[in-house]
């Protein structure tokens, strides 16, 4: 019998728990690593530091703000996933204006994050 697969994910930011829509994703930060190369051979890689990201989609009504959201600074989201893995962003930011799609009725949000975690169930 196979391990169930990541479908949906529950958005909450600051504790408050928002309508999100299926296909959120991100990441965790950390290294990016490049291969350095010379001479026809392989040297090994550099490393670069890459910020926690996370993009989600909510469903958007009369109750969200989309002016909020664009304010969101020092919080902490959690992306909760079907199969009870966590995503824990710290002292996140939205990194750019939400976007609003009136004939979809919905919001795009982007966020960075100083620090992110995984917690396994």
């Amino acid at each position: 019998m196979g391990n169930k697969i990541t479908g949906t994910a529950t958005i909450r930011v600051d504790g408050k728990e928002y309508k999100s829509k299926d296909g959120a994703s991100g990441s965790l930060g950390g290294y990016a690593r490049t291969p350095v190369m010379g001479g026809n051979h392989v040297h090994g890689y550099s490393e670069a530091v890459e910020t926690p990201e996370l993009n989600f989609t909510l469903a958007h009504d009369d109750s969200l703000s989309v002016q909020a959201i664009a304010g969101w600074v020092n919080s902490t989201v959690i992306m909760e996933t079907d199969t009870g893995v966590q995503f824990i962003f710290r002292e996140a930011w939205t990194a750019e204006p939400p976007g609003i799609d009136s004939g979809a009725g919905e919001v795009s949000v982007k966020m960075n994050a100083k620090y992110a975690d995984e917690v396994l169930p």
